[in-house]
């Protein structure tokens, strides 16, 4: 998920606690004020024919496949599907739209887990 502002201590708590213990309502995120992007990754969500995954804010920021594989890329999410990456050739991306245009504030939430970290772009995950 991405936000055009600076979620407050109590809605990230919010975040984490709802999204751990059930699989979140797609039609309305837990903290929806300023949501500009949200990839569930979700079988329903991700369509493997057209390289697509449906971004859930309404505000159209569909990524697109890079480098994933159809059979080995969708693997078991601590909440419903997630995707496995290779680390250096697969990645989604996304077109640049106005809803991404933040200029000051911003928040990023994701689950990740990692094997080993490379540092050929600084530790970077987004």
């Amino acid at each position: 998920r991405i936000y055009n502002r600076t979620l407050s201590d109590s809605e990230v708590a919010t975040l984490y606690t709802k999204s751990r213990l059930t699989i979140v309502n797609k039609s309305s995120a837990v903290v929806s004020s300023g949501l500009v992007g949200w990839w569930t990754m979700d079988g329903g969500d991700t369509n493997w024919s057209t390289g697509v995954t449906t971004d859930r804010s309404n505000n159209g920021n569909n990524g697109n496949f890079v480098g994933l594989s159809t059979t080995t890329a969708p693997t078991t999410g601590k909440i419903g599907q997630a995707m496995k990456f290779s680390g250096s050739t697969s990645l989604i991306s996304i077109q640049d739209g106005n809803s991404l245009d933040m200029t000051s504030q911003l928040t990023i939430s994701a689950w990740f887990n990692s094997n080993s970290w490379s540092t050929a772009f600084g530790n970077s995950i987004v």
